[in-house]
């Protein structure tokens, strides 16, 4: 128990409270709570930004399944859409995402 009390003292340090702390543990979990959100987020890492028809060719899923991960997705502030006409186009918001794409980076280390 004792190595987990260092954590917190870092954790607290960087959000400054626990509420803060708790909502930015439920938007990871949320982010990654299954593979279609998981491939949608590291293709639009990986490739830049896409409209939903390249997303859905990319990681091979129902078109319906991407646009309402995608949804859920732009809620959380890990996405954020483009319009251009009819076409939307979505990237990561960098600005918002900062810490799922340092946790994506880390774990693409191990590797």
């Amino acid at each position: 128990m004792q190595e987990y009390k260092h954590l917190s003292k870092l954790l607290y340090k960087v959000d400054g409270s626990r509420e803060k702390l708790v909502k930015k543990l439920l938007k990871f979990s949320k982010a990654f709570s299954c593979d279609t959100k998981v491939r949608i987020i590291l293709t639009l890492l990986l490739d830049g930004e896409k409209n939903v028809n390249e997303i859905t060719k990319t990681i091979g899923k129902d078109i319906t399944l991407v646009s309402h991960h995608l949804s859920d997705l732009k809620k959380l502030k890990i996405v954020k859409e483009r319009r251009v006409g009819k076409m939307k186009f979505y990237s990561i918001d960098f600005e918002n995402s900062k810490e799922i794409v340092e946790i994506i980076k880390a774990l693409s280390d191990e590797f």
